[in-house]
Parts: C-alpha cells; sequence; structure tokens
C-alpha cells in the first residue's frame, strides 16, 4: 500500500474581520470527479491502469476563500489535503518475470480541489506528493446563485518522490519537487450557492508537466474534472421574515437583545463548536458592550473583550442550543449621554469544519430623552429673596440648544405675564448641559427680578431637537406635553421679594433685625440698588414692603 498526500494546514478558527468573505472547506465528490493521468517517458506512451492491477481509493477536501461582495476567489492551498491509498501487487512490471504477461500501470485517477493531484501509472508510482497552488485572486462573474471564475491557476509540485521500474529506464526514484504548470482548462470553474447553506466547487483540470525520468523526457498530463461540496451552518438573525439581517434599535440602557427571533440551522445536523458575536468600532469605547445568559446551555464565554470587540461563545452544542445562546446576546451602552447613530454586530457560527456566512444585526443608538437634572437653582442656592440675579438649569446629559440658547427658555412673572429678556451662558464642562440665565429687560431692576412669582419653562421643542423628557414620563412627546415648567412658590423658591431675607415670602420682623444688622455696611440680601453698600436708599425699599408677601 502506498499513500499520496498534499500537506495539510491547520483550518483558520474565525473570521474576525474578515466580515464579508467567507473561507469555505470543501469535500470532493469522488462519484463525479475523475481525472486522467497520462503523458509519456522517453517518448513511450503511458498506458491507462488495466483492471485489477491495482485499486485505489481517493478522499481529499480543499480550502478556498470567497468573497461575495467584491466577487473574488482565492483558493488555499496550504489548506489542502488529498490521499490516494493504492493497494495491489506491483509486480511484475514491464520486464518481469518469463511468462508473465506485462502489467499496465498507467492510472485513471480522483483528485482533490484545485492545488492537488496524484501520479500513479505503468511506469511511475508517485508516493508523499505535496503540491500548492499559487496564491492568486481570481475574479468571479456573475451575480446570480452560481459565479464563475477563470481556469488559470499555476500547481507546484513541492515534494514527493516517482519510483520507477520500466525495462531500459531500470529501477530508480525520481524527486518531483520543483516542477509546475499552469493549468490550461478553456471550461471556467464555478461555485454555486444553493441558499440552503450547501455549496457546490466545480474544476476543470489540465495540467502539462515536463520531467525527465533516468535521463529520459518524460510528460505528465493531468486531465479532468473536479466537483466538491461544502456545507455551511446557517444564521438567520431575523428568523422567519425574508432576508437574513436584522435591526435594532437601543436606547442606552436597559440592554436591548440584538436578534431575539434568531434561527440557526445545517443540513444535516451537527453539533456546533463556537460562535462569535463582534461589535464594530463602537463610538462610545468601553462604555458598550455585548453580553450573553448561558445559563442551562452548558456553552461558556470569557466575556466581551472590549480591545477586540468580540464575544466568544464557545463548547458543544446542538444547533437550538447555539440559536437560545444566540437569542439572548444582548447590547448596551451605559454611558449617561450615549452616541446617537449606527452600530453593527456580527455573528458567526463554527460547525467545526465550517463557519457560517457573516450576518449583520444593524443597530440605531437613540439616545434616551434628556431631563432636568435635579430643581432649578436660584442665585447660589441660598434662601434669602432680597435679590434674584440668576437661574441656574441643569440638563442630566450634554443637550444641544439653539443658536441662540435663551430662546430655549421663556420666563414670565406671574399675575401680570411680564416677559422676562434672558441671556443664557452655556457650560458642557461637566457630566450634563450647564445653563446660567441671567435678565436683561422686563420686570427687571438693577439686573435682578422685580418682586413676584415667576414661571420658568423649558422648550421641549428646542432641546435636543425634540429630545427632551420634560414631565418625565419616559417619552420624548416635544411641545407643549414635555415642556418643562416651574411655577415660583415658597418650596422651589422662585420668586423674589426685596427684604425677605430668609425666603419666607413675608417681610417680619426678623428681616428687619437682619437688615439693622446689615445697615452701613454690604450685603447682597439688602442691597436694592447694587450699588455695594446698604444704605438709606435701600432701607426706603425695605420699609416700603415691611409687613408684605407674596
Amino acid at each position: 500500500m502506498r499513500q499520496f498526500s498534499l500537506r495539510r494546514a491547520r483550518r483558520l478558527e474565525s473570521l474576525e474581520s474578515r466580515l464579508v468573505p467567507a473561507i469555505i472547506n470543501f469535500t470532493l465528490t469522488t462519484a463525479t470527479s475523475t481525472l486522467t493521468f497520462g503523458g509519456t517517458v522517453g517518448g513511450a506512451p503511458i498506458q491507462a491502469q488495466g483492471t485489477g492491477s491495482l485499486t485505489t481509493t481517493y478522499s481529499g477536501t480543499g480550502q478556498v476563500d470567497v468573497d461575495f461582495v467584491g466577487n473574488t476567489i482565492l483558493a488555499l492551498a496550504a489548506g489542502s489535503v488529498a490521499s490516494a491509498n493504492i493497494s495491489g501487487n506491483w509486480q511484475p512490471l514491464v520486464g518481469g518475470a518469463s511468462g508473465s504477461a506485462p502489467a499496465d500501470y498507467g492510472a485513471k485517477v480522483s483528485i482533490p480541489i484545485l492545488p492537488p493531484f496524484v501520479f500513479a501509472n505503468a511506469l511511475i508510482a508517485a508516493r508523499n506528493l505535496s503540491s500548492s497552488l499559487d496564491s492568486t485572486t481570481v475574479p468571479l462573474a456573475g451575480t446570480g446563485s452560481t459565479r464563475t471564475f477563470p481556469s488559470s491557476q499555476n500547481f507546484v509540485v513541492l515534494s514527493g518522490d516517482a519510483d520507477y521500474n520500466a525495462g531500459s529506464l531500470g529501477t530508480g526514484t525520481q524527486p518531483l519537487a520543483g516542477n509546475s504548470a499552469v493549468n490550461q482548462a478553456t471550461t471556467p470553474g464555478s461555485i454555486t450557492d444553493n441558499g440552503d447553506g450547501t455549496y457546490k466547487l466545480f474544476t476543470p483540470i489540465d495540467v502539462t508537466i515536463n520531467d525527465t525520468v533516468s535521463g529520459q523526457p518524460a510528460v505528465y498530463t493531468i486531465k479532468g474534472t473536479l466537483n466538491a461540496t461544502a456545507v455551511l451552518p446557517v444564521v438567520d438573525l431575523n428568523g422567519a421574515a425574508s432576508g437574513f439581517d436584522v435591526t435594532f434599535t437601543s436606547g442606552g440602557t436597559p440592554a436591548t437583545f440584538i436578534a431575539p427571533a434568531a434561527t440557526i440551522a445545517r443540513n444535516p445536523a451537527v453539533n456546533l463548536t463556537g460562535m462569535t458575536v463582534t461589535l464594530a468600532s463602537p463610538p462610545d469605547g468601553v462604555n458598550e458592550s455585548l453580553a450573553v445568559d448561558l445559563t442551562g446551555t452548558g456553552l461558556s464565554t470569557s466575556g466581551y473583550d472590549p480591545v477586540t470587540g468580540m464575544l466568544k461563545i464557545t463548547g458543544s452544542g446542538t444547533l437550538a442550543t447555539y440559536q437560545s445562546a444566540l437569542r439572548k446576546v444582548n447590547y448596551t451602552d451605559v454611558k449617561s449621554s450615549p452616541t446617537a447613530g449606527a452600530r453593527t454586530v456580527t455573528v458567526i457560527v463554527d460547525d467545526g469544519t465550517n463557519i457560517s456566512l457573516a450576518r449583520t444585526a444593524s443597530g440605531t443608538v437613540v439616545a434616551p430623552p434628556a431631563k432636568i437634572a435635579g430643581d432649578i437653582q436660584v442665585n447660589d442656592g441660598s434662601a434669602q429673596r432680597s435679590r434674584v440675579t440668576s437661574l441656574l438649569v441643569t440638563f442630566d446629559q450634554h443637550v444641544t440648544l439653539p443658536g441662540a440658547p435663551s430662546s430655549a427658555f421663556q420666563l414670565v412673572r406671574q399675575g401680570n405675564g411680564l416677559v422676562v429678556g434672558l441671556t443664557a451662558a452655556v457650560d458642557d464642562t461637566g457630566a450634563g448641559t450647564a445653563v446660567t440665565l441671567t435678565f436683561t429687560t422686563g420686570p427687571v431692576e438693577s439686573t435682578s427680578l422685580a418682586d413676584g412669582r415667576y414661571a420658568l419653562t423649558v422648550v421641549a421643542n428646542s432641546v435636543s431637537g425634540g429630545n427632551f423628557d420634560g414631565n418625565g414620563n419616559g417619552a420624548a412627546q416635544g411641545s407643549p406635553l414635555d415642556d418643562y415648567v416651574v411655577i415660583g412658590d415658597l418650596a422651589n423658591k422662585l420668586f423674589r421679594l426685596f427684604g425677605d431675607v430668609d425666603g419666607d415670602g413675608t417681610i417680619a420682623a426678623s428681616d428687619f433685625i437682619q437688615f439693622r444688622l446689615a445697615f452701613g455696611g454690604t450685603s447682597f440680601a439688602f442691597d436694592f440698588d447694587g450699588d455695594g453698600s446698604v444704605s438709606a436708599n435701600d432701607f426706603i425699599q425695605f420699609r416700603l414692603r415691611f409687613g408684605g408677601s407674596v
């Protein structure tokens, strides 16, 4: 028995960043793959294999890299294996024992996809043969389920020997390494997607190799066709709906399932060995992640890797087990103000031989509606209401405001409806946008609001394009439903009463005591005209209001 094999390379374990091309492992279909070995040695033809002389069985695999979007195909010779197991009596050879008929050792052989080929013939028996196909990408033609490619690959014999025993040639071994030939087949090859996860690869072969055997010129020809098939697991992220991909929408938190109706199929069914889910280029970095609940599946994961963007799940599991896991893969962005826009998540599964074509979940992150953080701050937050010179409005995230930010706010004096003119200073250095409002026109006395209660409105349609939840119901509904409105009262302190130093809404004896202590000095609380001192002019204003309230 002799065995001929092509060098085996380890199977690529994952597509990782190669999300559009697919590396597919094919298996030779021996029933329909036939190559005939022929040629001459020393001018004498190599004859066909005689019936019963030898029994040869063949098996083979091949690996191709297919880009169905870019329409290219590349044969990966290093991933191919071909074995020819030949059993039978090698004697008598030509010129054998007296009385015996010459045996014909020419060969009709079957070999695998593209790179490999196997020699066995009347004069030469090749062994330990290793060959490679030049790594040249060739174009695919067509847009349908079957696409063709030119049969122009170059074959190179990397190693192997030819044992010979033939009359005048004598007996010996001829190294085969270094021989090469270009495939001269005029019929194009083709790859067919059957639409159910199975693929067919057809490759015509017409190769002529020139060599010498024991000083005699040798011409080897290999002609025929190769057929191979591959079975891939099929991931369908949108389940029963048409197409394979899916879209999802996330508001940041809580977590969102990327494909809750996904299916995984393979015919015939086998256990899967792994699944890789990849989040591509998340704009919010480590704030974004993928996770999965594997409870009860028997599968395992080391968790999401923020460097590669990958969530890898491993372990032998049925199609149903991996399907259940895929439906529980979720996406989260924990940033308080997530970057709105598109997200791309790709999914592949591995059956130990082939990896599925990558499927895509296209997500859209919609930033959660902005809200007002805490209460509106009057002045520095102190209790006194003798002067109100500013309001501080803070949002729980960074927001966008109109070109004139003050137009997003309205301040009106209750009772008479007088509108206060505003200026707005915007500060985005903190966790959320902070806006300081000061007063210019209307019921204003020396930069302070005039006495009275006020109503402040934050106009929903003017904050982040309307993505503002002013009423706190969790949804952005626009103006007027989501306008944020504060009606001035003693609780929120949105009022002004000169002389009311304790902010209780009345001017009483306790306020007079504080005014008397401040008289002649400096006090923001009792400086009505804002000239920097508490004087008789300020006392006149205090006396006019004594006993009053708002």
